[in-house]
Formats: structure tokens, sequence, C-alpha cells
């Protein structure tokens, strides 16, 4: 019996507590959206073209407000190099966020801009003399984009496309 009055009260002691705890958690909500365009250039004496990228992210963050607000919204693109297939960080940078409209906001990005070329082979010369160039790819492609929301230094947010991207360090997103 000593032990069902034990757990009983354990349980009444931890219940409540839980419950007001989970309302001091920072909730916000992160939505984002890639505007985008593309620009080609067809290259000559091929079938290929130079492709410029432009891409620009619009960030819907929704919660509840706080006094005063410092919670700051950090983003970073990345883009694949096209030679090296490494992932480079391409722009960062961050916001304040400023929830007290409603308990949503709509932000931008700047807009990021990269430049590719395909692999292909060009050809010189006439008949016997007839040359082909072969020419690797070039430059840089898009390759997504990673969102945290952060309050001082702890992530309350993140949302990352590929999911896999590695985090952002506070240094590059000033």
């Amino acid at each position: 019996m000593n032990i069902r009055r034990l757990l009983f009260v354990a349980a009444v002691l931890i219940v409540p507590f839980t419950a007001h705890a989970s309302d001091f958690l920072p909730r916000v909500g992160i939505e984002v959206s890639v505007a985008s365009h593309n620009d080609r250039k067809d290259l000559k004496g091929t079938n290929i073209a130079t492709v410029t990228q432009h891409r620009a992210l619009q960030i819907h963050i929704s919660g509840r407000p706080s006094a005063p607000e410092t919670r700051m919204v950090h983003w970073t693109t990345y883009g694949r190099d096209l030679r090296s297939h490494a992932l480079v960080p391409l722009e960062s940078g961050e916001i304040p966020i400023d929830l007290s409209r409603g308990g949503w906001q709509v932000l931008e990005t700047t807009e990021v801009s990269t430049t590719s070329t395909a692999a292909h082979a060009t050809v010189s010369g006439r008949g016997r003399r007839v040359r082909v160039h072969k020419l690797d790819a070039a430059g840089v492609k898009f390759a997504g984009y990673r969102v945290e929301v952060r309050e001082g230094s702890a992530v309350i947010g993140v949302v990352a496309e590929p999911r896999d991207l590695p985090p952002i360090r506070a240094s590059a997103a000033r």
C-alpha cells in the first residue's frame, strides 16, 4: 500500500509541473518558400547553355510574441561546386524577429545568384583537321538552404532543405 501511495503522490506532483513547464518553452513555427528564376545564355557551337540561377528565401515565422523580443533568424544558402562537388555556403545573414503584430511575420532574404555550365565539348577545324575540346563542368549550382531561429545562442527552430545541411556557425551568420 505504501508504494501505491508513493506513486500516486509522485504522479500528482510531477504532472502539474510538466504541464506548466511546457508553457515556458519558446514556440516558433517556420515555413520557407523559395522565389526563383533562371537566365540561360546559349554557348556558341554547342547545345549547352550557361545557366544563372537567382534565388531568394521567403521565411514565414509564427509564434507567441515575447517582450523584449530577442529572437533572431539566421539563414544560409548553399551551393554545389560542379568541379569538386563540394558544398559551399553562398550567403548568410541574420534578421531580428518582431512577432508583436498578430504573432506572425514574413521575412525576405537578399537574392543569391549562381552561374554554372555543364560539361560539354566543342569542335574546331574542318575536314581532317577537326579537333574536339572537352570542357569540364564549371561554376556553382544552388543546392539548398538552412534557416535557424535562435534565442541567444540556443537554437529553438530549424528548417533545412535538404535536411542534412550543416548547422550555421554563429560567426558565419554575421
